[in-house]
């Protein structure tokens, strides 16, 4: 039975795994995709103290180093069902049944998707979530990025030293992502805004796969832009569905906490984008982390 268990190996899990070794107590961590979370997908991340400038995925996979490093025992299976039992939790995950004392919620959160017709089929083919996944496909071609946040910002960035041109497509009149994150990504001559406007649909080839997207502007006019590849950053969800039953989440579907990150459930404790509230950034995420890490260990030691 480990000490503390984990779910999600983002930036709040990994950090909960360090403190947790450094506690000298054992922690499996679980995690069913890509470690590091969101943090893949970040492109150039500048928003850590003492670090000036680093490749997010490069960040994520030093994160998850350290933590291995230090003992965390990973595990690459995706949760499946998460219950109480009388001396503690049990996480089944790829079909094996596994125990902990206390456990730590970091699931993080999943890309809002594309709701228009065909985006579904063209996932996977053209249609992606994930720049840092899928950007190498289209090399030399073009490209489209719809949404106005960091991460879409940020993945323009990214494109743009790949693709031959990347139009950056989004609702509002103005970019929401932090000033120097929009001026990063508009200094590149190949990256084009096309702003008060959004995706109403997408046209494939006789290969299958995406050809191009139609966008619409506020004056209700479309046009369509030959592309082979969509990058959809329109949000996020919480991916919190499967504790339902276990903790108390608020009406978005986020896990309620304590200020000591403690939820509804005593041994249960909650970190990152994951749970409610108001600022969702890596720093965040790390500290969450941290401080979850630190009442687990207290309630362990207590027991």
């Amino acid at each position: 039975m480990a000490d503390v268990m984990i779910i999600g190996a983002g930036p709040a899990g990994l950090s909960a795994a360090v403190r947790i070794r450094r506690e000298g107590l054992s922690v499996q961590v679980f995690e069913g995709s890509m470690p590091g979370g969101q943090l893949v997908n970040a492109g150039v991340v500048d928003n850590v103290p003492g670090i000036l400038k680093v490749d997010g995925y490069r960040l994520a996979s030093n994160m998850l180093n350290q933590a291995a490093g230090l003992g965390a025992e990973m595990v690459y299976e995706r949760a499946e069902k998460v219950t109480g039992t009388g001396h503690g939790f049990s996480v089944l995950a790829g079909g094996t049944a596994y125990e902990g004392k206390a456990l730590i919620l970091a699931p993080g959160v999943v890309q809002r998707k594309l709701a228009i017709p065909g985006a579904e089929e063209l996932a996977g083919k053209g249609v992606s979530y994930c720049v840092a996944a899928d950007a190498g496909s289209i090399r030399d071609k073009d490209a489209a990025i719809v949404g106005g946040g960091n991460a879409a910002l940020s993945g323009a960035a990214a494109l743009a030293g790949l693709c031959r041109s990347v139009y950056l497509i989004h609702r509002r009149e103005q970019y929401r992502a932090d000033t120097a994150v929009v001026t990063e990504a508009l200094s590149h001559e190949n990256v084009v805004p096309i702003l008060s406007s959004t995706v109403t649909g997408l046209v494939s080839g006789e290969d299958g796969k995406l050809s191009g997207v139609t966008v619409r502007d506020k004056d209700g006019r479309e046009k369509t832009l030959a592309v082979s590849g969509l990058f959809v950053s329109i949000g996020q969800v919480p991916d919190n569905e499967m504790f339902r039953d276990l903790v108390e989440l608020d009406e978005n579907g986020y896990i309620r906490t304590c200020p000591d990150l403690s939820t509804s459930r005593p041994g249960v404790f909650a970190a990152g984008d994951g749970r409610a509230k108001d600022l969702r950034e890596l720093t965040g995420a790390i500290a969450d982390g941290t401080m979850a890490a630190s009442a687990a260990a207290a309630f362990v030691r207590s027991l």
